[in-house]
């Protein structure tokens, strides 16, 4: 893999794992401040508005997110316009779970 070619893909799969950390302490099992996890990872996080339970799919999802996103950025041509597509989206969906998240997670 050319890591050049692939810089924001590879920032991002080293970046994943130590923000799942963190926002798993944080989170203390359930008995801390879920708001980080809602804000880092979103598309995670989507089923919280309409769920009380998170899922082993949803750890994958976490885990693949930024590196996905990173993916994006490197392969586009206006790298600038995929930066802001992205942000946008991923505030957007993070502000819609912390209005409307279930009970359970507030």
């Amino acid at each position: 893999m050319n890591s050049q070619k692939y810089k924001w893909t590879i920032r991002f799969l080293i970046l994943t794992p130590l923000l799942l950390l963190v926002t798993m302490i944080i989170a203390g099992g359930g008995h801390g401040f879920n708001q980080p996890i809602f804000t880092l990872f979103p598309f995670a996080t989507f089923q919280c508005i309409w769920s009380k339970d998170l899922s082993f799919i949803n750890f994958i999802i976490a885990a693949i997110q930024f590196p996905i996103y990173g993916l994006c950025i490197d392969k586009s041509k206006n790298k600038k316009k995929t930066w802001i597509v992205i942000l946008i989206l991923h505030i957007l969906l993070a502000g819609l779970i912390l209005l409307f998240a279930n009970e359970n997670w507030k």
